[in-house]
């Protein structure tokens, strides 16, 4: 590909290309014989720009990511002037990085560049073709959002995702153990400033890391107060205990962590423990915001922890309340049709539910399905609609609408199923109400084996004194009390 005197691109050589539909292949016929295939191990291409399912010769994987990833790797020449992978001691492993990594930050190359250019392409240059943008297309419109200042949205691996994905790697088979590593650094990053441009920014969050880094060590129990027994919420506790110490004179950077802290205590169905951390994190948001010194973002994400909290308390009045606030600064600033504004908009929908308040519960729901019409195929927005229909489901349980509420559950699990592991605790969950739903129709012996996949998963997930594992357990007890033993 050249650029022309004028600033257009020309590409020069089609010689690889072949037609993606099977009318089009057809066309070729005739023409030396050629079906545009493949053969499976054969690799042709240019090897710096070939992304590594072509290098994994596996033809069934090939498809227009790979110029996706091609253009990737023209974006970051582009920024840095340098190729992504140039660091490789030998060819082994040269290859083994093309299969695997990620090159670095094209702002680590080259100072100035922009966070959001480097989201962008490193999600081109994605390992894993799902996670890439689909079409070119898609990049389009994201470069034309970029360019008009919008927000992009592509978002930064969480660290949740990198640190199961090297549980993954590493072959930890202790799923305690591989749900604790998760937690114990998603719960204490403030992801925000994570990378950041500005020198303040990035001195503070230098400041972030080494009070997670000390705080780390507060529960080594070589170090500090740790002990092989030290469960997931006593952890969190002396971890938001060491952050107080630490970033007690920068409240607006310990609020992100305390947030994050918060998420994951209420992820345990632990919402006494959640409760100082958010109420926290909120208060110092509400006031940093009312003096300028916070985003209506920041407001909204600790005004959403916040209704979170109140809904796992039971007070449905302040939840809804909270979900409201956070509403109406989610559209605000990231505008009516966005993914955490639709998010908001369905979860409000439980806390208005909770409250006897069916009308108003059922007009949230179709607001927010018509507003998730709108959204981008993404995982994000596929789980949000999988919440939209259970938020349906549950209405129309609380209606006593039994029979049209089954079908409903069934609908969001095979939405969930291709977006999350089979194990997720959304999945646990759904599969709770199911067996519910068939118990009420009278379906025992498929609620039965329903019921005891949704407790394994969420025993797995969220341990024996999570609320939902409870209430799965007894929703297991009475089915097997109820059902004759097999012969």
């Amino acid at each position: 590909m050249l650029v022309d005197t004028d600033g257009n691109p020309r590409v020069l050589d089609f010689g690889l290309a072949r037609p993606m539909e099977d009318s089009a292949a057809g066309m070729l016929e005739g023409f030396g014989g050629a079906s545009g295939e493949t053969v499976a191990g054969e690799f042709l291409g240019t090897f710096a720009y070939a992304a590594p399912e072509q290098l994994r010769g596996d033809p069934d994987l090939i498809d227009s990511r790979i110029d996706v990833y091609a253009l990737g790797v023209m974006l970051y020449e582009s920024l840095c002037g340098c190729k992504p992978f140039v660091s490789a001691a030998n060819v082994a492993e040269l290859l083994l990085q093309r299969l695997e990594a990620k090159p670095k930050r094209p702002s680590e190359i080259r100072a100035g560049i922009d966070r959001d250019l480097d989201v962008i392409t490193l999600k081109l240059l994605d390992p894993d073709p799902d996670r890439r943008y689909g079409t070119a297309d898609e990049l389009r419109d994201e470069l034309d959002r970029y360019l008009q200042g919008k927000p992009i949205l592509a978002r930064d691996d969480s660290v949740a995702y990198v640190v199961w994905k090297n549980v993954r790697r590493h072959k930890v088979v202790s799923s305690g153990a591989g749900i604790l590593l998760t937690t114990i650094v998603g719960a204490s990053i403030a992801l925000s400033i994570a990378y950041a441009n500005t020198d303040a920014a990035l001195g503070k969050a230098q400041r972030s890391l080494n009070s997670l880094k000390n705080s780390m060590t507060s529960v080594d129990p070589e170090l500090g107060r740790g002990s092989s027994e030290l469960g997931v919420n006593d952890f969190l506790t002396l971890v938001a205990e060491q952050v107080n110490v630490e970033l007690g004179d920068d409240p607006e950077l310990l609020s992100g962590i305390l947030v994050t802290l918060g998420l994951v205590h209420l992820g345990f169905d632990n919402a006494e423990g959640a409760r100082e951390a958010i109420e926290r994190a909120h208060q110092i948001r509400f006031h940093a915001y009312a003096r300028g010194e916070v985003t209506g973002v920041e407001l909204a994400e600790a005004e959403f922890a916040l209704a979170r909290l109140r809904f796992n308390l039971g007070d449905f009045v302040a939840s809804e309340r909270a979900y409201q606030a956070a509403l109406a600064l989610y559209a605000q600033e990231l505008g009516p049709n966005a993914l955490l504004t639709v998010e908001v908009m369905r979860q409000l929908a439980s806390a208005q539910r909770a409250q006897g308040k069916f009308v108003e519960a059922r007009c949230s729901l179709k607001s927010a399905i018509d507003r998730s019409a709108l959204l981008e195929e993404s995982r994000e927005s596929a789980i949000t609609k999988a919440g939209i229909l259970n938020g349906m489901a549950a209405l129309g349980r609380a209606e006593g609408d039994f029979a049209a509420t089954l079908p409903l559950y069934r609908e969001a699990l095979v939405a969930l199923a291709p977006y999350v592991e089979a194990d997720d605790f959304r999945i646990g969950r759904t599969m709770y109400s199911i067996a519910l739903m068939q118990e009420a129709l009278g379906e025992g012996d498929a609620a039965l084996e329903n019921a005891m996949e949704a407790h394994r998963i969420l025993l797995l997930r969220k341990g024996a004194e999570a609320k939902s594992t409870k209430d799965a357990a007894v929703l297991l007890e009475r089915l097997r009390a109820g059902t004759p033993k097999a012969e």
